[in-house]
């Protein structure tokens, strides 16, 4: 398996140009629906609308971290992620969450997306921090490997067998094959 499989392709212009198209309607039906019931209907349809549009605001921000979640995951790896904002960010999503639920006359479809959201940031530090201490592990654990090999002759020797030489050790990570090619286990 390449490490190419790894990389993801980048969306196309027309990808993007058709998402912002798409927000940049959805904008435009819930301004103008958003008018029209401020200026006709009554007051429950108005709630009827806010949580609506919160329940909506909760599966769109669901939406964003999902594919994020996943990738994570499916990758074992942080990434570009930062772990010191997400540690930030997360316990700020449920103390505005728990601020806007103490308000006097705010519904639940106002707070419900910031605990969402909270919980969804919360499972990717958490994936974050396991993944990230995880690589910090085998980076030690291979550094001490190569430490030993400088002490052991005989190591480094069986090293050589298995892993086509003693050179690869120093770039064995989460992606180095478990076995050589053909082609590499003939040198």
């Amino acid at each position: 398996m390449s490490t190419d499989s790894h990389h993801h392709k980048n969306p196309s212009a027309t990808t993007a140009i058709t998402i912002s198209l798409l927000s940049f309607i959805h904008l435009i039906i819930i301004l103008a629906i958003s008018v029209y019931l401020y200026r006709t209907a009554s007051p429950s349809a108005i709630l009827n609308w806010t949580s609506f549009l919160g329940i909506q605001s909760t599966v769109l921000a669901s939406i964003q971290y999902i594919p994020q979640i996943f990738t994570t995951y499916k990758l074992k790896a942080v990434g570009s992620l930062s772990i010191p904002m997400m540690c930030i960010q997360t316990p700020g999503s449920f103390v505005w969450a728990l601020s806007l639920a103490t308000r006097e006359g705010t519904d639940w479809s106002s707070w419900l997306v910031y605990c969402v959201t909270g919980v969804l940031q919360g499972s990717l530090l958490v994936m974050a921090i396991i993944f990230e201490r995880k690589r910090k592990q085998e980076e030690a654990d291979a550094a001490l490997f190569v430490d030993r090999e400088d002490e052991d002759d005989s190591y480094v020797h069986e090293a050589d067998n298995s892993w086509g030489g003693r050179a690869r050790h120093a770039n064995v990570n989460e992606r180095t094959r478990l076995l050589p090619d053909e082609d590499e286990a003939d040198l």
